[in-house]
């Protein structure tokens, strides 16, 4: 998905009619206030530059309104509402396609940014272009406040955010294992706990070589495809729909745990109990192995970093 992140501010001058918004119904709304707003405008015969503003306000408020060619112009229907903002730090997306997928998008967008570690501020706005006969080439431009700073967040990465993901390509099912599980697989001998295992790729191809494996993760959807490939492969593992956080109340214990990617998206209190849970799970003498951000590398993109200690 291709997003910007824009640190330089942008303000908006804006005229038009706010409502709130009941039930998440934002496009029904939109809609209305849209249809009364452009109803104003064109009554008083007012000059705009004809592109729709959908501000998305705090306390479930919604703005909908349009810039004017000459502002000072006077008098103004008292129907029209002035909003003036300045978007600091932003994100920018311009989707193309049909109105009725903007909502998914959305969704697509948040997740992506939680991903990132950004946290959302506000406001932010839909742009729409002028315009299109056909609605496959319709062009919305998507901005969405961020903070100024960004700061990684240390609350976890919620349940939302990765049905989001799934419900599209996640960018770490790539298909095969991940590199780094390839690069120590001789160093891993017994049973193997993957915690965090998504449809399983790493699990399946310790399953080939013969080992126990076990792989967890906390959605069922990912699980489901996991269990497909096992049986389309004719290999022998288990997946289990199960929080990585009660790892401390499972019986089970294994020679070794593979986590890759999961750690990091842990806030600082789930990392301290998700580390406990391992602990219990892991025989005396076992290994794990762990793939994620590092603040060694360079950039900034991805979850929160750990802290890289030693070799």
């Amino acid at each position: 998905m291709n997003i910007e992140i824009i640190e330089k501010p942008i303000l908006f001058h804006l005229h038009g009619i706010s409502g709130v918004v009941e039930n998440e119904r934002y496009g029904e709304v939109g809609v209305n206030l849209m249809n009364e707003m452009w109803r104003v405008v064109k009554g008083a015969k007012i000059p705009t530059t004809g592109i729709n503003h959908w501000a998305y306000l705090p306390d479930n408020k919604m703005f909908v309104g349009v810039e004017l060619r000459s502002p000072q112009q006077a008098p103004l229907p008292g129907q029209l509402e002035p909003l003036e903002f300045e978007l600091q730090r932003y994100m920018k997306h311009l989707h193309v396609g049909p109105y009725q997928t903007l909502p998914q998008k959305w969704k697509d967008l948040k997740a992506e940014l939680a991903l990132r570690g950004e946290v959302i501020g506000s406001p932010s706005l839909e742009v729409y272009g002028h315009h299109c006969d056909d609605p496959a080439k319709a062009e919305t431009t998507i901005l969405i406040g961020l903070q100024v700073k960004a700061e990684k967040s240390t609350t976890t990465i919620g349940r939302n955010t990765f049905e989001s993901i799934y419900a599209d390509q996640p960018a770490w099912e790539i298909g095969r294992p991940q590199k780094a599980i390839l690069d120590v697989a001789d160093r891993i001998t017994g049973s193997i706990l993957d915690s965090g295992c998504g449809t399983g790729e790493n699990a399946l191809y310790f399953a080939s070589r013969s080992h126990r494996v076990a792989g967890i993760d906390f959605l069922a959807e990912p699980i489901n495809l996991a269990k497909r490939k096992a049986a389309e492969r004719g290999l022998t593992a288990t997946f289990l729909v199960k929080d990585a956080l009660t790892l401390k109340d499972w019986t089970e214990r294994f020679e070794n745990v593979i986590d890759s990617g999961l750690f990091h998206v842990f806030g600082d209190d789930d990392r301290r109990r998700y580390v406990e849970g391992l602990a219990s799970v892991l025989k005396p003498g076992a290994r794990l192995f762990l793939l994620c951000f590092s603040d060694s590398e360079p950039g900034d993109q991805g979850p929160r970093r750990g802290e890289a200690q030693g070799d």
